[in-house]
């Protein structure tokens, strides 16, 4: 299993949240302006993994 990588603004490893047959990122510090408001839900784990990951080595600490 691919591990999610860390925040590249608050530097907590997000948490998979799944709800209605979709994974999403659920971020660990209310009020991070990057994985709290990561938008993408995906129909797998490893698609939701990969999703984050790639944002996540962007270095895109803007918020969404």
């Amino acid at each position: 299993m691919i591990e999610l990588k860390q925040c590249p603004k608050c530097g907590r490893r997000p948490l998979l949240g799944y709800a209605c047959g979709e994974y999403f990122i659920v971020g660990q510090v209310g009020g991070c302006g990057v994985c709290d408001t990561f938008g993408e839900m995906h129909a797998s784990r490893e698609q939701e993994t990969e999703a984050w990951n790639r944002r996540a080595d962007s270095g895109d600490k803007e918020s969404v």
